[in-house]
């Protein structure tokens, strides 16, 4: 299981801040610093985002920064937030195509099945 979370970094906290020319920058500080495999993930992620394909990131250890995103799109954290949770859907490591749904760290239904809520009574 560590070697899995090493593997996939998640999001602790996102700020996002409007520039002088108009562009939002978003912030994410990432529970550990990603690997080299799961950047491309996230790169990949956003070059298939509608409305992402522009931005640029920078990675300096456990902060991810996205500059360029969404001039008067709304709100560009929200945006960020989903590139996020598909580049742990498409990094390497993980088991199966389950792509579209809620991943644990969200608090959704995988944290409720590892609890074994999900099956009912017995």
């Amino acid at each position: 299981m560590n070697a899995q979370r090493s593997a996939r970094p998640h999001p602790l906290r996102l700020e996002a801040m409007e520039l002088d020319n108009g562009e939002t920058a978003v912030v994410a500080e990432m529970d550990v610093a990603p690997r080299a495999a799961w950047i491309g993930a996230l790169k990949r992620a956003l070059a298939h985002a509608a409305g992402l394909e522009e931005v640029s990131l920078q990675v300096e250890g456990h902060r991810i920064y996205f500059l360029g995103a969404f001039p008067g799109r709304g709100n560009a954290a929200h945006h960020i937030a989903r590139a996020l949770c598909q580049a742990n859907e498409r990094s390497p490591g993980r088991k199966g195509g389950e792509i579209g749904r809620v991943p644990s760290w969200t608090g959704g239904p995988r944290a409720e099945e590892r609890a074994g809520h999900a099956h009912g009574p017995a």
